[in-house]
């Protein structure tokens, strides 16, 4: 008689157990984001010249071809992993660990920049910007130097072009610069933003 009572005991512990366990909730690990810290930036109206001067404060204005907004920066990877640098604010599966760097203008460094070039500058249909990086890869707790520069226009007028806007309104526009924002996505995700103004 014990028997059978311990035989049925167990049998009724076993299906508790297995109920519990199939209505236990399933704890998904938390997801890792990388870390990165911004170091320093730099925001310049520049030539196209090999020494990338400045011309709003060198007065260089005779002797460059096409004038640039360019924005440098050092990112400093916090984390243990490898990331590799992009521009591209959409990446696929073939891109996990990427980061990509977006500007995201104010809108009222939007509207200036549109207004005094003839087009939205910051647009993903004016490729957003040139890319340049050193390194590629972000490697743990490692710096990086990156730029990313938008074309304004060449010096002297040619029919592929608009004409560069005159000394003034690069200096204002290059006052008005820092009224961005440095986005940094991760799977399409946003996961950091820095104020450049401040």
């Amino acid at each position: 008689m014990r028997k059978i009572i311990l035989v049925i005991l167990i049998i009724v512990l076993s299906g508790c157990s297995k109920q519990f366990a199939e209505n236990k909730p399933t704890i998904k690990p938390k997801e890792y984001k990388p870390s990165i810290e911004l170091i320093n930036s730099t925001v310049k109206i520049v030539s196209d010249n090999p020494e990338q001067q400045s011309i709003v404060d060198d007065n260089l204005m005779d002797s460059i071809g096409f004038v640039s907004l360019k924005y440098d920066f050092i990112l400093k990877n916090n984390g243990d992993k490898n990331y590799k640098v992009s521009q591209n604010s959409q990446t696929n599966e073939s891109d996990a660990g990427t980061i990509t760097l977006t500007i995201e203008p104010t809108p009222e460094l939007k509207a200036f920049a549109s207004e005094v070039t003839g087009v939205n500058l910051f647009s993903e249909k004016n490729n957003g910007g040139s890319f340049s990086f050193t390194p590629s890869i972000l490697g743990p707790y490692k710096k990086g130097h990156y730029s990313i520069e938008y074309i304004l226009g060449p010096i002297e007028e040619i029919p592929e072009m608009a004409i560069s806007p005159d000394k003034e309104k690069l200096t204002e526009l290059q006052k008005k610069a820092t009224k961005a924002n440095l986005v940094i996505y991760y799977k399409n995700e946003e996961i950091q933003k820095f104020e450049l103004n401040n």
